[in-house]
């Protein structure tokens, strides 16, 4: 099974976002993968890394036998690494944005941008940031900064 097909076990991969309640990942290439399955950023890290999986001590997922917290727990050790912007909805934050130390590309922002209107939000909308609640537009305006343009 190609890597391609592992990751749509448990997402849509894209240049556009599918609705889906749980959550996306932008990639370092501003592929969109909009989850399928509760809890599956770990897994996809694990797939799209598997040198820093292995790194810290992760064996590659079984897409047929998902163990997502064990993943879900290299994704939180290791968020920082990864050139990405993770996106987790869910009941006490309805839309958690997380990001890696590597600046956000325009593609990247311009993905997200895509996510908020396929979530039906505004730029004025509320969201949970590493750092704290902000509007869309403040941390869009935030990624731009850091970016250095």
């Amino acid at each position: 099974m190609s890597l391609r097909e592992k990751i749509e076990r448990v997402a849509i991969i894209g240049a556009e976002p599918a609705y889906t309640p749980y959550g996306y990942l932008i990639a370092e290439d501003a592929l969109i993968y909009s989850l399928t399955q509760k809890w599956v950023h770990g897994v996809i890290l694990a797939l799209l890394y598997p040198n820093v999986a292995a790194e810290a001590g992760y064996s590659q997922p079984d897409v047929d036998d998902l163990q997502v917290f064990h993943y879900q727990k290299f994704e939180l050790d290791n968020h920082e690494k990864f050139p990405v912007i993770r996106i987790s909805l869910g009941m006490m934050y309805p839309f958690n944005i997380s990001k890696g130390d590597a600046p956000a590309s325009v593609a990247q922002r311009q993905a997200l941008v895509k996510i908020l209107k396929c979530q039906d939000m505004s730029m004025q909308s509320m969201i949970q940031t590493d750092l704290h609640e902000m509007s869309a537009r403040q941390y869009l305006k935030q990624l731009e900064n850091e970016h250095g343009h």
